[in-house]
């Protein structure tokens, strides 16, 4: 009964959190290095168990953005377990690229981060990328995957007032990338 109830809990936080219209969000200044670097750390031992190498580029001299630390970081542990997933049991690499850029949001030019997220996996056909952020649809088989992560990923985004693209080549490559004001726009 008691891993039934973690089941059926596990499947039905993410619905409430996407259907939720307000979030509670605390918008603060945080570091988005040390934020990325706790969930890589968090996900060493699959990576490792999957021989995938994490690899993390920084090339900023502003690391700080303007958000909730922890919705961000919910953004990110979705896309790298995503990202292992694509990859699967047979290794690859995950490259996190960290990059200050600009970012035009709704006619208006924004200081800004962006975050690329890059595997070498599985890829995604055309005709998904086109309904990714659709909730409830999934590539992905199994009794707990509901199809809300990129529903909810996106929905944080547009909560923060960012951006995210997803460009990929089927056995190639994925490419996700995240845009977030940087706390610079508060000065």
């Amino acid at each position: 009964i008691l891993e039934s109830v973690d089941r059926l809990n596990h499947l039905i936080q993410p619905m409430l959190t996407y259907l939720s219209s307000k979030q509670n969000y605390k918008f603060k200044s945080f570091n988005i290095i040390k934020t990325l670097d706790d969930i890589v750390m968090l996900s060493k031992a699959n990576c490792k168990a999957r021989q995938i190498k994490v690899k993390m580029m920084n090339k900023m001299d502003n690391p700080m953005v303007e958000g909730d630390s922890k919705a961000i970081g919910q953004v990110f542990i979705n896309l790298l377990s995503n990202a292992i997933d694509a990859i699967g049991d047979n290794g690859g690499e995950i490259k996190i690229e960290l990059i200050n850029e600009s970012f035009l949001y709704e006619g208006t030019l924004i200081k800004g981060v962006r975050i690329n997220i890059i595997d070498n996996g599985c890829g995604i056909e055309a005709d998904s990328l086109k309904k990714i952020f659709v909730p409830y649809e999934t590539s992905k088989s199994s009794q707990n995957n509901v199809g809300l992560g990129l529903s909810i990923v996106s929905k944080i985004i547009q909560d923060h007032s960012g951006l995210i693209k997803i460009n990929s080549a089927v056995n190639e490559y994925t490419m996700v990338s995240i845009w977030l004001n940087s706390s610079l726009n508060k000065e």
